[in-house]
């Protein structure tokens, strides 16, 4: 593979306490910023405009840029500005989980089963 473009994925807060060490390493291109997982990983699924979820971000986006590297996260439509003013150069704007979930939603409609009667949040957890 002569062409190929590879990206490693901050998830963790161990990831963003050894960041720096992690952008060093080469052979890749892109730092990519799960905002979702991480928030998981915190305790806080789903919270993803957390002060710690954000910080984060912030960092990865510094982090990379100091170092060459790419910058890419999750954003949306509202907050895609925002990202790429922290330096984000690639904003996915969907998320498997997102899309898989939003499907499952509507074939349970489709069965008349809502999730009023089921409920069920963006991560499968009841609250």
């Amino acid at each position: 593979n002569s062409e190929r473009f590879s990206i490693l994925q901050i998830e963790d807060p161990q990831a963003i306490e050894e960041i720096e060490a992690i952008a060093d390493v080469t052979g890749y291109e892109m730092l990519f910023f799960g905002p979702g997982d991480y928030s998981c990983s915190l305790g806080i699924p789903g919270e993803t405009n957390h002060p710690e979820v954000q910080k984060a971000r912030k960092l990865v986006a510094e982090v990379a840029r100091k170092h060459g590297k790419y910058a890419g996260t999750v954003g949306s439509p509202e907050n895609y500005k925002e990202l790429v003013d922290l330096g984000y150069n690639f904003i996915s704007m969907g998320a498997d989980v997102v899309g898989l979930s939003n499907h499952c939603k509507d074939i349970a409609q489709a069965f008349g089963i809502s999730s009023s009667n089921n409920p069920v949040s963006y991560y499968g957890i009841k609250k």
